[in-house]
């Protein structure tokens, strides 16, 4: 049995919305003028203006019935109904925009049904009485929701290389499809074909030509990108070049170096890689480093709404999203909204020390390095986080880093502002250039630590940042943030079990 078109499933299924949709996109886009109407003595009316007076006449008419001659004599009722009179509560509230439906017209207020959800969520989420945990899951809800309501999932679009030309020669060969379905005699069926296949070569010439003219833009623009050092830009045209070809998941090997075959036993090789690699023995004698006696001036008030704005716009565009699915985007198209629902939830962080459970989970995605691709080792993890919780510890960070940066060592250049990569590489050249002149010794030690990142002790790192005097609530939240901290990989565009994470600093 062949399956059913979208629009006979929808008819069958009485699905009218979906059945009216469709039937649009099958006629296309056109709509018909206003008609013209007629004045009450039936005389055509032809001025723009005249026939909408007459629609103002004709519904003034209407919705204003005249009065009954003799109105009955009703008495009210000696007992009112057992109906609730006090104010709304706040699950009525939200019961009552569910129940709204979405896809209506907007009103003169030009409000649609999806901006009021999102709005009355975001307003009941204002609520104090509410906790960290309910409040995000209203934030998650209400971002997500939102976005499948109002932008839905990705559409298909036509290629964007087809130039308008093409489209309308291609509109008026499904003029000519049609015309030999509607052929009434031999001849004309005949005429029709013939006319239908001298349109359909005419659309493969001008495709043809249209995506050459493409390509040669794309390597122009990519050219271009190449010669400026615009890395983004030079691998976003050439994955156009190159289309969307995606190579499957490459086969991996056990730890003996016989390979996998089966699907999930190379699902939990990668578990068991990851697990291993993110879980490093602890230090066998941790280093015994007292806190500072008077802690930095760092301020652990709940942030302000403008350091909030400020947080979302330091974050970059363009990154995949976290297990919550909010991308970056999503919290920048409206700061206004997105700051004062953030305001909420980032007070009650700091209020109760804790974080939501959806930041605790990361997932890591595989990216291939030097050498033999069937061996876990070559591969390159990186955790995608919740997009949300890099806000918040960009609001941490921005209180923290002038007040922490004052107390390192002048020697230190690592991940310090204004420290580059490339001013220590000219201070090295610089002293190697005045050893050689002088013939002086000179020793230069590279140190290359292995998985240094992965490797850290958390609670030797939660001393160090009481060393440096950073104030306790901060370290508290931090240390929330990893406490449970849990990964999935990504492998073949699902994700595998999940697993505790110990050390290593995300």
């Amino acid at each position: 049995m062949y399956p059913l078109l979208p629009i006979e499933k929808a008819a069958r299924e009485g699905n009218m919305k979906q059945l009216y949709d469709t039937t649009k996109k099958l006629a296309g886009k056109y709509s018909k003028p206003e008609r013209p109407v007629k004045d009450k003595e039936g005389k055509p009316i032809t001025e723009i203006q005249q026939q909408r007076n007459r629609w103002v006449e004709y519904f003034e008419e209407l919705l204003n019935r005249p009065a009954p001659m003799n109105p009955p004599d009703i008495e009210a009722a000696h007992t009112d109904l057992p109906i609730d009179v006090n104010p709304p509560t706040k699950e009525e509230i939200r019961m009552a925009v569910r129940q709204i439906k979405n896809g209506k017209a907007a009103g003169p207020d030009n409000i649609p049904a999806e901006a009021l959800k999102f709005q009355a969520l975001q307003d009941l989420l204002k609520e104090e009485e509410t906790s960290m945990k309910d409040n995000w899951k209203g934030i998650n809800e209400a971002l997500t929701s939102t976005c499948q309501e109002v932008l839905g999932l990705k559409k298909y679009h036509h290629k964007e290389w087809i130039s308008t030309e093409t489209l309308d020669k291609i509109k008026e060969r499904k003029n000519k499809k049609a015309a030999i379905n509607n052929s009434r005699t031999r001849a004309e069926k005949v005429q029709a074909q013939a006319e239908y296949i001298e349109a359909n070569k005419q659309v493969k010439r001008s495709i043809r030509a249209d995506k050459k003219k493409y390509v040669e833009e794309l390597a122009t623009t990519a050219e271009k990108a190449a010669i400026e050092g615009n890395m983004k830009q030079l691998y976003n045209t050439t994955k156009k070049l190159s289309g969307k070809y995606s190579k499957p998941e490459r086969p991996v090997k056990f730890k003996q170096g016989k390979p996998i075959t089966e699907i999930q036993q190379r699902r939990n090789r990668w578990v068991e890689y990851f697990e291993e690699l993110l879980n490093r023995p602890a230090p066998m004698n941790p280093p015994d480093i007292e806190a500072a006696h008077t802690d930095l001036p760092i301020d652990v008030n709940p942030p302000t709404k403008e350091e909030i704005r400020m947080a979302v716009r330091q974050i970059i565009n363009g990154k995949a999203v976290g297990p919550d699915n909010i991308p970056a985007e999503l919290l920048k198209s409206d700061f206004e909204v997105t700051t004062n629902m953030l305001h909420v939830l980032f007070k009650k962080i700091l209020e109760e020390e804790q974080v939501p459970m959806d930041w605790k989970e990361g997932h890591p995605v595989k990216i291939p390095k030097k050498g033999d691709l069937s061996k876990c080792e070559n591969y390159r993890g990186i955790t995608l986080l919740s997009i949300p919780r890099k806000v918040f510890n960009r609001v941490l960070l921005n209180r923290m880093k002038d007040a922490v940066d004052a107390h390192l060592r002048d020697q230190q250049a690592g991940f310090r502002k204004d420290r580059s990569c490339t001013d220590q590489i000219a201070t090295l050249r610089i002293i190697v250039e005045q050893s050689v002149e002088w013939n002086s010794s000179l020793y230069i030690n590279f140190i290359d630590y292995e998985k240094a990142f992965d490797s850290v002790d958390r609670r030797t790192l939660w001393k160090l940042l009481r060393h440096y005097g950073v104030p306790e609530k901060i370290v508290n939240i931090i240390r929330n943030s990893y406490d449970g901290l849990l990964c999935k990989v990504v492998h073949g565009g699902q994700l595998t079990d999940a697993f505790q994470v110990r050390t290593g600093v995300r």
